[in-house]
């Protein structure tokens, strides 16, 4: 197949439709653009015999595309626009008949309600015939209503019908002269109506049932009706029920329902048709009275499942006749189906983001898997070895195949650094345990997984749990080798999420793998935290606010309706009148024998004529408050570490060493691994004298692990604030500074020598917040920071227009001099600063900032990426990101695709 011609349509499509006639061929499309001037457009192309595109027609119909009905005749488009206090629908008929792919637009419609889908909208004899929904404001009543549009210019309006008061409108279906529909509160109706050919319609028949569908599927020459739905008797399971529609005025037209295994499940069947499929003529069996059963429902989902003890994906199969419904086989597929449909007589194809899988369902109860192919591998991690780099092929998505034993392996997967990383094919690999994640110590890379025994509970261990850890050695990347294992019921590997956002991974998020432990030297170190918790007395307090404690002011932005004469806003904004109000707080407490501690203030704030607002405090007493006061006991909780540690120096034999267990006194504040050693970080309370305010120290101790079997503790040193970084003899630290009237943060130098720290160099950084500093090999240092979250709510500021900074750090000399300062986005994350590259995760991608003249920073390029990575690799002039079922992406560390700004 090639390409022969292309046709670029702006905006989100939403539906088209390819009509053909007498040897000519026309394509329709309605495109959405979603934002503050949403604009709905249909366009229609000609297509010749060679493949050519020509444009025929453009229609501008405005408002916010809900949905579109397509029939090959016209095209029947409902949109609304962006002030939903507005509960109707503007629904517009656009003649496609003409095979030239000329359009005629017809007059635009307002409905009672809210058209929500497609199958809301039918045309039928020169009929319209809609249903909408109460919605979220306005009416209570769901409406039927009918046109006679045998002029689509000039539409006549021939009946109203409503029902269902009260509730939601969820399934519905045009049926001939009949008509379906299901609301739902805490019931839910089926409604049974009657349309004439004329218009007329009267509803035959109520019947009330549990739960709710979402759509109807005619069968048997529309004697029947199935419905897709969810049934929440106990939980909410996604179930499939059977109508007989022979007489609307049948007052229990109910036959049967069945559900799917899982216990609580979902699907994308709940919103769009395409994902379900419902056959006829597809199977032979017979139910459990012996009646031959012909169709067959293909139902997707997901949920969780007791049985598998996890949350499963797949599609459940359901057979039918006209009198029974049976659930029947489950066709495991392991990440959300989002269609399942028939490839050949006997054979269902299932079809998710990730994988194409395919079963035979000749005997449906028993499907058996024939085969899949994977569409999207989801790489979790890459490694480099040398020369070599090991992709982590993680198969364990957010919805996994229940029980791990169920799920198939992991792999680690070697290929060569100067391909492709993404399609390179792998010359070596190493299958992972289903529920393991991976780490890369030295040459080695190790597994680990934990497995849970939710029948065994411990009061003090809670659920016994037992980690296989396996060591690979990759001194030879193209020979990797399982050369030892370790099995502990102590261990715990701590592995956190995976795969991508369900139904969404294409929306741009991903979950990532990963866990707590720390490679340091030739040891995996695990820091556990230990609650801990002191009772300190009984605390006294009272909270004082002001009477009339307010939230702000109404806005009077828009004239009443009518004003513009239309109903409409006419865009003219009045004026707001200034008010104010208070907010705000004081809380005075103290411990029996101590000194009383008050903190808070009240404030009155308030807009002007322009809106701008503002605040400031006022003293207690010069308003009405009111005080409240009362007793309770006052604990103080923290966490203490216990680091449990892998000795992996012989690595055909692990050990898991004795734990090294800190004070239960230190408040555990962060590890650091810098080569053989870790430093570990934490507090303790301390009090000024005369000063009833809590205040901590801040210490680290370094744990020297050359010999991972005999870890050496160092004693404390006392430090200002929590460890981020060391180099040599120096180590740096972020410390929050407090006065009374500033909190801001603080980078601080300081050399270690006896077990004393001593301050060399400290840059204040007023009134920001630093959120993260990285060291080079050139004696500089990244500081990323941004604007305090209090002043920035003390200014008023709009969060969107505070920018986050990178500053770079000279750190020679005596001082931490400010070499050059960038302004980068908001969201910005700074993952690693390479070859003189700072390189940042922002939302929609990378962001590469040169930074090789520390005076000139400024952004070189930017890679657009989906997900949110966790890993950027550099290696060599190659930046490489694991981006989950997006692959691996590849980026050159030099190239420059952002335009430099220039000062005139």
């Amino acid at each position: 197949p090639k390409i022969t011609d292309r046709a670029t349509i702006p905006g989100h499509i939403r539906t088209s439709r390819l009509t053909r006639e007498g040897g000519k061929s026309a394509l329709f499309a309605v495109s959405g653009v979603y934002d503050q001037s949403s604009s709905t457009v249909v366009r229609s192309f000609a297509m010749d015999g060679s493949g050519r595109i020509s444009e025929k027609t453009t229609l501008d119909l405005g408002g916010y595309v809900q949905d579109i009905q397509a029939t090959t005749e016209a095209l029947l488009v409902a949109r609304y626009d962006w002030n939903w206090s507005n509960n109707e629908s503007t629904v517009t008929i656009v003649d496609i008949s003409d095979p030239d792919g000329v359009m005629v637009e017809g007059a635009e419609l307002k409905t009672a309600g809210r058209v929500n889908k497609k199958t809301d909208m039918n045309l039928y004899k020169g009929i319209l015939r809609i249903a909408s929904s109460a919605g979220w404001s306005g009416t209570d009543e769901n409406h039927l209503e009918t046109w006679n549009v045998a002029d689509i210019k000039n539409p006549i309006a021939v009946d109203h019908e409503t029902f269902g008061k009260g509730e939601q409108l969820y399934a519905t279906l045009f049926l001939g002269n009949k008509a379906f529909f299901v609301t739902y509160f805490r019931t839910d109706p089926f409604h049974a109506f009657e349309i004439t050919d004329e218009g007329d319609a009267t509803e035959k028949a109520e019947f009330i049932i549990s739960g709710w569908n979402d759509w109807f599927k005619p069968v048997f020459d529309d004697a029947r009706l199935i419905g897709i739905g969810t049934n929440d008797e106990s939980g909410s399971k996604m179930a499939v029920s059977l109508y007989d529609i022979t007489d609307l005025e049948n007052p229990e037209p109910f036959i049967s329902r069945a559900e799917v295994e899982s216990h609580n499940s979902w699907s994308e069947a709940s919103w769009d048709d395409r994902a379900f499929s419902v056959l006829q003529g597809a199977v032979s069996v017979a139910a459990e009275d012996g009646t031959v059963e012909t169709g067959m429902v293909l139902l997707p989902f997901q949920g969780y499942d007791q049985e598998y003890k996890g949350y499963i994906a797949g599609v459940q199969i359901f057979t039918f006749s006209e009198s029974t419904l049976t659930r029947r086989g489950l066709m495991l597929h392991g990440t959300s189906v989002r269609r399942s449909f028939l490839a050949d007589d006997d054979v269902t194809a299932n079809l998710s983001e990730a994988a194409l899988s395919l079963f035979d369902h000749t005997d449906p109860a028993s499907p058996a898997e024939l085969g899949r192919v994977e569409l999207a591998p989801n790489y979790a991690d890459f490694l480099v070895y040398g020369d070599y780099g090991a992709r982590f092929k993680w198969d364990r998505d957010y919805w996994w195949w229940g029980d791990v034993q169920t799920m198939p392996d992991n792999e680690l997967q070697v290929v060569p650094l100067s391909e492709d990383p993404d399609s390179a094919e792998k010359i070596a690999s190493v299958k992972i345990s289903a529920g393991a994640s991976v780490m890369k110590v030295k040459d080695l890379a190790v597994t680990m997984e934990t497995k849970y025994d939710y029948e065994n509970y411990d009061e003090d261990k809670g659920y016994k749990r037992t980690t296989t850890m396996e060591v690979v050695d990759m001194s030879d990347p193209t020979s990797p080798e399982k050369v030892g294992t370790l099995v502990s019921d102590e261990l715990e590997s701590g592995y956190y999420g995976g795969g991508y956002w369900e139904d969404c991974w294409d929306c741009g998020g991903y979950y990532s793998y990963g866990n707590s432990a720390q490679a340091v030297g030739e040891a995996l170190v695990f820091p556990n935290y230990v609650q801990q918790k002191k009772l300190l007395g009984i605390e006294h307090y009272c909270n004082t606010y002001p009477s009339n404690y307010g939230y702000g002011c109404e806005d009077v932005a828009y004239p009443e309706e009518g004003g513009g004469g239309d109903g409409k806003d006419t865009g003219a904004e009045e004026e707001k009148e200034p008010c104010k109000w208070y907010s705000g707080g004081i809380r005075c407490s103290y411990l029996e024998g101590e000194q009383e501690l008050c903190t808070g203030s009240i404030r009155e704030c308030g807009h002007d004529e322009a809106g701008q607002y503002s605040c400031v405090e006022v003293d207690p007493e010069s308003i009405e408050t009111e005080t409240h006061c009362g007793q309770n006991e006052r604990y103080r909780y923290w966490s203490s570490y216990e680091l449990q540690v892998v000795d992996l120096s012989t690595p055909s034999a692990p050990v898991l060493t004795e734990s090294i267990a800190m004070p239960e006194t230190e408040e555990a504040a962060g590890v650091l691994a810098v080569g053989n050693a870790l430093y570990v970080s934490y507090r303790v309370p301390a009090q000024v004298k005369g000063d009833p305010r809590p205040y901590v120290k801040y210490y680290f101790k370094t744990i020297d692990f050359t010999e991972p079997s005999n870890p050496v503790v160092s004693a404390g040193v006392n430090v200002p604030g929590i460890l981020v970084a060391a180099e040599g003899g120096s180590v740096y630290t972020k410390d929050l500074v407090w006065g009374d009237d500033i909190v801001e943060t603080a980078v601080n130098r300081l050399e270690v020598k006896d077990g004393k720290a001593v301050l060399k160099a400290r840059k204040r950084f007023e009134d920001r917040e630093v959120r993260s500093l990285h060291l080079d090999s050139k004696g500089k240092a990244f500081v990323t920071h941004r604007l305090a979250w209090h002043n920035a709510y003390d200014g008023g500021y709009d969060w969107n227009d505070i920018k986050d900074t990178l500053t770079i750090l000279d750190l020679g000399g005596d001082q931490l001099t400010e070499a050059g300062e960038i302004e980068v986005d908001n969201w910005a994350t700074l993952q690693d600063v390479k070859k003189d590259r700072a390189l940042f995760s922002v939302p929609g991608g990378l962001l590469v900032i040169n930074v090789e003249n520390a005076g000139s920073p400024y952004a070189q390029s930017y890679y657009p990426m989906n997900g949110w990575p966790d890993a950027v690799v550099v290696e060599g002039d190659d930046i490489i990101v694991p981006a989950g079922r997006y692959g691996i992406y590849k980026f050159d560390i030099n190239h420059m695709n952002l335009p430099l700004k220039l000062e005139l």
